[in-house]
């Protein structure tokens, strides 16, 4: 009987404690529940955590935007359509004040960069950079955001020059818009290279063998969420709309390119890139310490994974080197994106595949919103670093790829190292230079030259030292006959009168069959001057007339398309 009673007295017991660890478990929800529905209100996103498996964390980070990982826990954002899909997983899950309220600045602190700007004061600084220095630096307003506010870079540049392209290179910070330690700190580099382009030695190399593009603010509108007027009170991460911005880029193998349907931050960042051709890049980030390459997206490595290894473990050690211990030591420093948890829409993967550059993620700040007396020592742990990744983008291999009959440029020539590239990784030559720059880990390495209307070229062992410039110019046969014309019959096509000529250039074509057809006008430094026709050749007589007002006098090249044949011919303007 005492057995009875014992065993009946443990399971009421059990019974009760269950029920009550339940209930609490069930308030603790509801209270969540309520408190992530009353920021949504507030904010138009919250802020929460839950335990996840990797595996499982991959699937979920399609419906709510990861944040970080660590330790089987997830720390995400979402908004009002996110949170209700992640609420039907039924997972536990703990809701928190939004990184942006962890500290709110009452007033500015004196001192040297140990505050946050006001918008108005963070446009009258670019503009002020810009009327300061106005040999090397140059205000480019990119466009206006949801709510009307700008996307600003600043352009600078040195006044040397060796007749050669400059690598483009850019840093933007603040995406996710309470990430805020990177604002400032490219507000302060900024200030850096104007003041010490004439100073220092370092500085003098990377502006006059870089152009440098840096936006501090990539998301204006949810970092001045509580206000214009306000050093960043209550910042966001999402853009206006509620939109997480490094979810919104084109998809790595994916169709849907277009930029109509994307925010117009995204859609900005998208022209300001693809205009650019930025050889490298990288966006700083929040929320943590650590290195970032990609892919985002994929578990399989890119083709050139060593050398984002190589450079980001560059970058870490450096910070770690110059900070207190702890510092950019989260997954060792570095980490590959999709093994710390995988990103949908990422931008240093949409740079990486679809624009022929290279971006990373630089995580730089454990606290998202720090107080503002940190910003400082954030300077000092990483502007070693910064000056070194930018000097990243002077090395590797470069050149000039060229018509190896008239020396006109090569232009949207790819260029790809053998038994090495893929997923996208290859790049292309500049569509008027006919210049290109292959960043790589040092190496041999066989590379294939291939153009429309050229003979490939293959260049084999072709060495590569890490920190160093190898210069490998390449000069393209063209194909000038095909089977179904004779060359003969293509130059007697190709008519120009009057030779010499001096206000007016007159040029009949004369060709059997419809083909398509371009004529380009080069100098004899192979620049192209203008495209004087575009279009087809339809089989009978075309004449074509251009005025020669704004050509000074000299020898120039028209370079005429028919086809996949080639043809050059070297003209004379006397001058007007």
């Amino acid at each position: 009987m005492f057995k009875h009673f014992f065993i009946k007295s443990i399971l009421s017991l059990f019974l009760l404690l269950f029920t009550g660890v339940f209930s609490v478990s069930q308030e603790h929800f509801v209270n969540d529940t309520a408190m992530a529905r009353k920021y949504l209100r507030e904010r138009g996103e919250v802020y929460f955590s839950f335990s996840v498996p990797t595996l499982e964390l991959r699937r979920l980070s399609n419906i709510v935007s990861v944040d970080s990982y660590s330790d089987g826990r997830a720390f995400a954002n979402a908004n009002s359509e996110e949170f209700e899909l992640f609420l039907r997983e039924a997972l536990e899950f703990t809701v928190y004040t939004p990184p942006g309220e962890w500290y709110r600045e009452k007033r500015r602190v004196e001192g040297l960069w140990n505050y946050y700007p006001t918008y108005p004061e963070y446009v009258d600084m670019m503009q002020s950079w810009a009327d300061d220095y106005p040999e090397i630096c140059e205000y480019v307003d990119a466009g206006a955001t949801v709510e009307g506010r700008r996307i600003l870079f600043l352009r600078i540049t040195g006044k040397k020059s060796n007749n050669e392209p400059k690598p483009a290179f850019m840093y933007s910070s603040t995406m996710h818009g309470d990430e805020t330690v990177g604002y400032v700190l490219l507000l302060r580099l900024i200030e850096y290279l104007l003041a010490n382009y004439s100073e220092n030695g370092q500085v003098e190399r990377l502006l006059d063998d870089i152009e440098i593009w840096i936006n501090p603010l990539a998301n204006p509108d949810g970092t001045y969420f509580g206000g214009d007027g306000n050093t960043i009170v209550s910042p966001k991460r999402r853009n206006a709309n509620n939109i997480d911005l490094n979810r919104n880029f084109p998809v790595p193998g994916s169709p849907d390119y277009t930029k109509t349907d994307r925010e117009p931050e995204t859609a900005i960042m998208m022209e300001l890139i693809e205009s650019g051709q930025f050889v490298l890049s990288a966006n700083l980030h929040g929320g943590t310490e650590v290195m970032n390459y990609p892919w985002d997206l994929w578990g399989r490595r890119h083709a050139d994974d060593a050398w984002f290894r190589y450079i980001c473990r560059e970058y870490a050690d450096t910070a770690m080197h110059y900070s207190p211990p702890g510092y950019m030591t989260f997954l060792g420093g570095v980490t590959n994106g999709y093994d710390w948890y995988s990103v949908t829409g990422s931008r240093q993967d949409y740079v990486t595949y679809f624009t022929g550059g290279r971006e990373v993620t630089i995580e730089i700040s454990m606290d998202k919103h720090p107080p503002p007396d940190s910003l400082p020592g954030y300077w000092d742990y990483n502007v070693r670093s910064l000056l070194n990744y930018m000097e990243q983008a002077m090395f590797g291999i470069r050149g000039y790829i060229t018509d190896a009959i008239t020396g006109a440029p090569v232009v949207d020539a790819r260029i790809e190292i053998k038994y090495h590239d893929n997923d996208s990784s290859q790049v292309f030559s500049d569509q008027s230079t006919g210049w290109y720059f292959r960043l790589i880990n040092e190496g041999t390495y066989n590379m294939r030259f291939s153009a429309e209307g050229y003979n490939p070229l293959i260049v084999e062992d072709v060495e590569v030292r890490n920190r160093k410039v190898t210069r490998l110019d390449a000069q393209m046969e063209p194909v000038f006959v095909k089977s179904d014309i004779t060359l003969k019959e293509l130059e007697k096509g190709l008519s120009i009168y009057p030779l010499p000529a001096r206000d007016i250039v007159n040029i009949r074509i004369d060709l059997p069959r419809k083909a398509p057809l371009h004529i380009d006008i080069y100098d004899q430094s192979g620049r192209k001057l203008t495209r004087i026709y575009r279009g087809w050749a339809v089989g009978e007589p075309k004449h074509i007339s251009f005025s020669t007002f704004d050509i000074p006098g000299g020898t120039y090249i028209i370079r005429m398309k028919y086809g996949s044949s080639y043809i050059s011919r070297r003209f004379i303007i006397t001058g007007w």
